[in-house]
């Protein structure tokens, strides 16, 4: 643990527990050095057992000394995720290749933001990890450093603990001493129910590998060891694996639990049967993770098109702690059901993966295995959710609102109501869904409170979309985003948008389930809906909507544009150019004709950032103001409102 000098110029205004107005200051250009008696250590809490590239290292800090306090005797909410402010250096840099909606800026794997984070380290070697933890309020700083050593696949898998495996007996870039196979199966066979010493399956480049699929772990024959399936050397095309049967873990041969081994996949093309465009082709799972799942799946650099599910992890246990999934620059793409189902474990982190449906996807039917169903992911119970840097887009959906399907979430987390879980989601892109991002349980169960942090995330509505973020669960912090609503008819639905942000009441909660703090400030909001667009006469569409159940709510310092319905003080914002071009084409079902007035003009995304004449420049006076902005830089002594300094 290292403390360094940090410059920190914030002049903030916050109210107190009262209610009340009081000043929080640190004098603009004091140096504050890490002797004030703060101090802060990194803890990694999941990683690979052998520690091998690629490695996926998810990390969390503790600090002492803030004036911030640690949770309450007994309290979910924990005031430090939220208050301060966290600034990561992985000590490796490289550009996330996987998402395509997404700022230049936010495609950066070498940084990070938030309490807790993941990186998954590509090449072998020692790193020097770096946290810089800021308390506004106080002035008060310190950096916290880790060193990391990743070890050399080449020297962990030599000789003989390497199978090449190539149809086309194409062996001439297989590892001195590395066995042979012609097939995954027969790879598979080699290496099964040899124990624990770690195997490396690697697949010739610009090759098709045709797989059936199988359940491993039902008897020590079957069983695998920590097993890492790799691409071969070579700049050719990455090894395409089409699957007919998916690959099912439920490790029973070792230490009885699976907690001793990894399953990592690298730059591996996976393709399955199912067609989201047609509705066509049978409904193939890639991977399944049972009762007694792998320490480590990790997925890096990997590709998945035409699954029903890419990646399930199921359970029947719900004591399961070991299980981390992690998916690195990866890509999701045309499934039926879900992108990701997560079930259960320590957690699920997403860096630079894009899980984007099909553009042209049916918008699907009624869950009869027939049609295409649910969203890019579900996140129905586990302790961390962790998303950085990532793309996502969803069209389809089960349900119907009158004779339409309505669209599901890009992201449902915390379905299960599971008091304390943790979720923070930062630098990312989301487009459509009735609610873009939701906190919200499954219908029957109990919602808990929650520790989620959202920030620096694009949010852009599409035709149905009735809110940007919607919560039944308290203790949520969303700052420096922008949420957008395009110029785009409401055809394809029964409803005009609730507003930009709502807290919605399910009951059943404990009493801190509503009563944690909800804050939701430097956000910007866009409106580009023309009155036309509606389906009733109520135009503007509110800033912030709360069930009076939630007690501790504050929305402030957000910049609000309404173009269209006469919303204009927060004008002129900056339009152009435009940073990418939407996906949604327009409402289309395999009955129903694409519905054109409903797709999601190409102009619509821009930076959104106030302009010359703004009311939201230098305007955060009072309330509850962001340290930095949309970029990750600080803001100035005198900041504007909404998610983006004009610098």
């Amino acid at each position: 643990m290292i403390a360094v000098r940090a410059t920190v110029f914030r002049h903030l205004i916050q109210r107190g527990v009262s209610g009340s107005i009081r000043a929080r200051v640190s004098i603009a250009g004091v140096t504050v050095a890490g002797s004030d008696g703060v101090s802060a250590q990194i803890n990694i809490f999941s990683r690979s057992q052998h520690h091998v590239a690629p490695d996926a290292v998810s990390m969390e800090i503790s600090v002492a000394g803030f004036e911030t306090q640690s949770p309450a005797r007994g309290a979910v909410y924990n005031p430090q995720y939220h208050e301060l402010y966290y600034f990561w250096n992985f000590g490796e840099n490289y550009t996330f290749s996987a998402p395509e909606n997404l700022i230049e800026a936010h495609k950066n794997s070498g940084v990070g933001y938030g309490p807790k984070v993941s990186h998954t380290y590509r090449m072998p070697g020692t790193y020097t990890v770096s946290c810089l933890v800021v308390e506004p309020a106080s002035g008060r700083s310190t950096t916290a450093v880790l060193e990391v050593a990743v070890a050399d696949p080449a020297t962990v898998f030599a000789g003989l603990d390497t199978i090449f495996v190539s149809p086309g007996s194409d062996f001439s870039k297989a590892p001195g001493g590395a066995r042979r196979a012609r097939s995954l199966e027969e790879a598979f066979g080699l290496i099964g129910g040899t124990g624990l010493a770690p195997k490396r399956l690697m697949l010739n480049r610009g090759e098709v590998f045709a797989y059936g699929g199988r359940w491993f772990g039902l008897d020590y024959e079957s069983s695998l060891p920590s097993t890492h399936v790799v691409a071969g050397p070579g700049n050719g095309a990455k090894p395409r694996v089409v699957m007919s049967g998916g690959i099912a873990w439920n490790d029973k041969a070792t230490s009885g639990n699976g907690a001793d081994k990894d399953f990592i996949w690298q730059n591996i093309d996976l393709e399955g049967p199912w067609d989201s465009v047609s509705e066509t082709g049978s409904n193939v799972t890639a991977f399944t993770h049972f009762d007694r799942p792998p320490r480590l799946q990790l997925f890096d650099g990997c590709s998945f098109d035409g699954f029903e599910i890419a990646f399930y992890a199921a359970n029947n246990d719900p004591n399961i702690a070991h299980r981390f999934v992690a998916m690195n620059d990866c890509a999701i793409t045309n499934w039926r059901s879900y992108g990701v189902l997560y079930g259960v474990g320590i957690g699920l982190a997403l860096t630079g993966t894009r899980i984007a449906c099909h553009p042209q996807a049916s918008v699907g039917g009624p869950q009869d295995g027939l049609h295409n169903e649910q969203g890019p992911l579900r996140f129905h119970i586990g302790d961390n959710l962790l998303i950085s840097n990532c793309d996502f887009f969803n069209r389809i959906g089960w349900s119907s609102v009158g004779p339409y399907q309505s669209i599901q979430p890009c992201v449902r987390q915390n379905v299960s109501g599971n008091p304390g879980f943790f979720s923070n989601i930062q630098a990312s892109s989301f487009e459509g869904g009735a609610g873009i991002v939701e906190y919200t349980v499954e219908a029957g169960l109990a919602p808990g409170p929650i520790n989620a942090v959202l920030e620096k995330c694009y949010l852009l509505a599409n035709h149905q979309s009735w809110g940007g973020v919607r919560s039944q669960q308290a203790g949520l912090t969303m700052r420096n985003n922008v949420v957008v609503f395009p110029a785009a008819d409401r055809d394809a639905t029964t409803v005009d948008p609730f507003g930009f942000v709502e807290m919605t009441y399910q009951a059943g909660g404990s009493a801190e389930t509503y009563a944690a703090p909800v804050r939701v400030y430097n956000n910007t909001y866009v409106n580009l809906m023309r009155p036309d667009n509606y389906l009733g006469s109520s135009f503007a569409i509110p800033e912030f909507v709360s069930a009076p159940q939630f007690t501790d709510v504050r929305s402030e310092n957000n910049l609000v544009y309404q173009p269209n319905v006469g919303v204009l003080a927060d004008g002129p914002l900056e339009t152009s150019p435009v940073l990418w071009t939407p996906r949604e084409a327009g409402y289309r079902t395999r009955k129903q004709g694409v519905i054109a007035s409903t797709a999601t003009p190409a102009n619509t995304v821009a930076a959104y950032r106030p302009q010359s004449g703004s009311d939201a420049l230098g305007d955060t006076l009072n309330g509850d103001v962001a340290y930095d902005d949309f970029l990750g830089r600080q803001r100035p002594q005198y900041a504007a409102r909404g998610a983006r300094e004009t610098q």
